[in-house]
Order: C-alpha cells, then sequence, then structure tokens
C-alpha cells in the first residue's frame, strides 16, 4: 500500500481495515487448511486485477461481500 498513490483509496482502505477482524485460520487437516488457504489467495489475485484496473467501487464491494466474510468459523 505505500507505493500507492492513491491516497484517496489508501484512506479507504485504512479506515476498512480497522473496522474488521484478521481472520487466521487454524486445523488440523493440512488439506483443508490448503484448499482454504488457496481459496484466499485466488481472493488477492482478484483484489488486484480490480486495483489494476482502477475499478475502486468493484474492490470495495468485492472486499466487503466476498473476502472479508467469516466463511469458516470454526477454523478462526
Amino acid at each position: 500500500m505505500n507505493r500507492c498513490g492513491n491516497v484517496t483509496l489508501k484512506e479507504q482502505l485504512i479506515s476498512l481495515q480497522d473496522g474488521f477482524i484478521r481472520q487466521t485460520y487454524f486445523s488440523d487437516d493440512n488439506k483443508e487448511l490448503y484448499a482454504i488457504l488457496h481459496v484466499m489467495n485466488e481472493h488477492h489475485r482478484h483484489i488486484l486485477k480490480l486495483l489494476k484496473q482502477k475499478k475502486k467501487a468493484d474492490v470495495q464491494l468485492y472486499l466487503q461481500n466476498v473476502h472479508w466474510k467469516i466463511e469458516y468459523p470454526e477454523m478462526i
């Protein structure tokens, strides 16, 4: 984020970051954990793609509705 020249986007991400709990997944099942982390990495790739396309509104919606959604509460 430090390399980003878009001050508005940086401020918005910082404000959103403060309002959400970061998720760390724990599991003894390495295959299940790997699958979940693979999905999270795909999310990150999609976010980067949207950022490169300068789709600010789409980034915000994706973060709020997909990436920050708690899907595996039993593993947090």
